[in-house]
């Protein structure tokens, strides 16, 4: 698979606050593919559940010039149901006309999920 993009993130843990459970998350992606091309951004975890939890902020699919950059940014919000413990996802960015072979997968980050508020 060649590499069509190069995702950096600003960290590497996250810790969501302790009273809404929310946080946020930006990935820079940069098209190295040496073409312009349409990707879409997404979650990837080992748990599926984890990745429902995350809302884009803007369009998920986007175009990118040669050697253009963008920044995806995710909200997150664990629901009250989620177990308190430390997960992890990267994003996955994908070439819109051949996602299955044209895609790459950004930094793993390690999510903290707090326990909730008493009740």
């Amino acid at each position: 698979m060649a590499t069509l993009f190069d995702i950096n993130a600003a960290t590497n843990h996250i810790a969501l606050d302790r009273d809404k459970r929310t946080g946020s998350v930006v990935f820079n992606v940069t098209n190295v593919s040496g073409r312009p091309l349409q990707a879409r951004a997404s979650i990837k975890s080992s748990d599926a559940s984890v990745g429902q939890w995350f809302t884009v902020q803007g369009d998920a699919l986007r175009a990118f010039d040669i050697g253009a950059m963008q920044q995806f940014k995710f909200q997150i919000a664990a629901p009250p149901t989620a177990q308190a413990k430390d997960y992890t996802f990267s994003v996955l960015v994908a070439e819109e006309s051949n996602p299955d072979d044209n895609s790459n997968l950004g930094p793993q980050i390690a999510l903290t999920v707090p326990p909730g508020k008493p009740a």
